[in-house]
Parts: C-alpha cells; structure tokens; sequence
C-alpha cells in the first residue's frame, strides 16, 4: 500500500502542477491501483460515490468564489480526475483510520488544507476568502467529508453483504 500511497501523491504533484497534462497518467495510475487491488463492482461504485461528493464540494466551494482556479468556471478536468484517484485510494485505507473517528478528525483537519494551501502555493487555485479562514473552512469541511466518506463505505458494505446473504 505504501507504494501506491507514494504514486499518488506524485501524481498529487503533477496533476497540480501540470494540469490537464498529467490526466492520461493519472488515469493509468488508477486503472493499475483497481487492478492490483482487484477493486469490486461495488467499491467502483462507492468511489464514483465518494468522488462526486468531493467533486460537488470543490465545486459548490468554485462557485461561491472561495476557490478560483485559473481559466475555469468549475473545478478543471485534473481535479475531478484526482478526485477519482482519491476516492479509489480512501477505499484501500487502513482499517484503523476506516474505524477511528477521532483519527479521521484529525488527519483530515490538517492533511487536507495543508493540501489545498499548497495548491494555493503552486498556483493551482487561487482563494477568494483570506488564506486562513479558507483554510480553517477546509479544516470543518474535510473531516465531515471523511466521516461521511467511511460511513458511506460501512453503509454500503453491509447494504453488499444482506443483498447477497
């Protein structure tokens, strides 16, 4: 897992730093992670799931002029494709995180704007609001989103297990 932890977040780099440029690599990126992991029907759907959410997030965030991104009206094709990629490597994550709230909590409320502000330093995305207060909003959003994200997983999960049984 740590390998593809590490290919991600290059990926992460590239896609913010070179756009639309790198998707092509992304996308290959994600279909060997589903193929190494032998990701199932159902987790395809639950990361579709999980990326619309994050997707419709950075969007409504685009729309109300909290983030800016250069020559876009919407989030760019290179997010939403990381999104994507995001999504299929959250499924994979260790059990201890999938299971810990305050570990969720935690980790969401500094990795993820920690993420967006250095998008914010490579010129990635531009913020409408002060630096800060975007970032303390990230701070609340992120780990409600992973909260939801897992719950979504558990819900799914055992909805998967009662159809089959």
């Amino acid at each position: 897992m740590l390998i593809h932890f590490i290919l991600f977040n290059l990926l992460w780099l590239g896609l913010v730093i070179y756009g639309n440029a790198v998707i092509t690599l992304a996308l290959l990126w994600l279909v060997l992670f589903a193929w190494h992991k032998k990701l199932t029907r159902y987790e395809f759907y639950l990361a579709g799931v999980i990326s619309f959410i994050g997707i419709s997030i950075d969007n409504i965030l685009t729309v109300l002029g909290i983030f800016r991104f250069p020559n876009e009206t919407l989030i760019p094709y290179w997010l939403i494709v990381l999104w994507l990629c995001f999504s299929c490597l959250l499924l994979r994550a260790p059990l201890q995180l999938k299971t810990t709230r305050w570990l969720q909590i935690i980790l969401a409320m500094i990795f993820a704007p920690m993420s967006y502000f250095v998008g914010f330093q490579l010129s990635a995305v531009r913020f409408g609001l002060d630096v800060i207060l975007t970032l303390l909003l990230l701070s609340v959003i992120w780990p409600l989103f992973i909260m939801l994200a897992f719950s979504l997983e558990n819900y799914l999960l055992q909805t998967e297990k009662d159809r089959v049984s």
